[in-house]
């Protein structure tokens, strides 16, 4: 850090500066570095307007950076996005990069959520505006929602976001909102594959010219196959779902 310290002091020695901050990092005594967080201002300056004394605070930052790492590296490795939204004027904010790592969007193309309408799923934004209205206009705190934004190679990726209301103003409109977008795209491909997979045992259950059904240790059913359904008196086997056999008539087969 020693070239940009004495950068740093030759700028707060000019005349057209009035004050100067950096962080530098200063070894201690028993040799360890600590980071710093260096203040000055100048104080006195002579008749040519050049600064002759200078005052100034040095306080040490090294916990609170240990914490912006170690704050990082969790958003990092839980696939987080960060976020700040400023309604009164549609301004978006991010603190760091963990957004762009997670959307793939940069961050200077986003300004306010307007810019992000042009990516966002069509079926997502009816329920979005629901959610986000009573966020505006103060009869909740804090929500969530899913949404789905278009990659530029036209896949989708889904997203959870949950936001919260920390400032409001006079009217109590939302003024200030913090929030994070968590990646969801794999547990949704998944619940596909899942369903998917429970419809294609499904169409094979019921396509056997037997009778089947699952209990559970109550003996209650749990399922049956189309076949059984029927025999039991029901057009879909989900009506027989939750039953015992002390429940169902099977006179009629009599």
């Amino acid at each position: 850090d020693q070239a940009r310290a004495r950068a740093v002091c030759e700028q707060s020695l000019s005349v057209e500066m009035d004050h100067a901050e950096a962080e530098f990092r200063l070894r201690t005594p028993d040799g360890r570095y600590i980071r710093t967080l260096a203040r000055s201002v100048v104080a006195e300056r002579d008749t040519d307007f050049v600064p002759v004394r200078l005052v100034g605070t040095t306080i040490d930052i090294s916990r609170l950076k240990d914490a912006e790492t170690l704050i990082s590296l969790a958003v990092e490795s839980a696939k987080l996005g960060l976020w700040e939204w400023l309604p009164p004027h549609d301004e978006l904010r991010f603190p760091d990069d963990s957004w762009t790592r997670l959307t793939g969007i940069p961050t200077q193309d986003v300004r306010g959520v307007r810019d992000l309408l042009p990516r966002q799923h069509p079926d997502d934004a009816r329920e979005l505006k629901a959610r986000m209205q009573g966020v505006l206009d103060g009869t909740v705190e804090e929500t969530e929602f899913v949404q789905r934004f278009v990659r530029d190679d036209g896949s989708y990726l889904w997203l959870l976001s949950r936001g919260k209301v920390i400032e409001r103003d006079e009217q109590n409109r939302a003024a200030r909102m913090v929030g994070t977008s968590y990646d969801i795209t794999e547990l949704k491909e998944t619940e596909r594959e899942l369903e998917s997979s429970r419809a294609f045992l499904r169409l094979v259950l019921d396509t056997v010219p037997d009778s089947i059904f699952w209990k559970d240790t109550d003996s209650r059913y749990l399922g049956a196959n189309r076949r059984f359904a029927e025999h039991a008196g029901f057009e879909d086997p989900q009506q027989i779902v939750g039953l015992s056999d002390r429940d169902l008539d099977w006179d009629h087969l009599a």
